[in-house]
């Protein structure tokens, strides 16, 4: 596998976020058979980098409206 053609999503509110805001499809949701961590299998993609440039701006953007 060409990990660098893949992404592996452990932070389960960015995968929500990926597929339920931005509407990207993910390959798989799993859990890792060691750690036994759950997690959302994507491409990586030109929309996929976007969107998760867009959703780190947005947490960052709560994030300091919070504190």
């Amino acid at each position: 596998m060409d990990k660098d053609k893949y992404f592996f999503c452990y932070n389960l509110s960015l995968g929500r976020f990926l597929k339920d805001e931005m509407g990207i499809k993910y390959i798989t949701h799993a859990v890792h058979p060691k750690t036994k961590n759950a997690f959302f299998l994507f491409e990586y993609t030109d929309e996929l980098r976007v969107a998760i440039a867009r959703y780190k701006r947005l947490r960052d953007y709560f994030n300091k409206k919070v504190t």
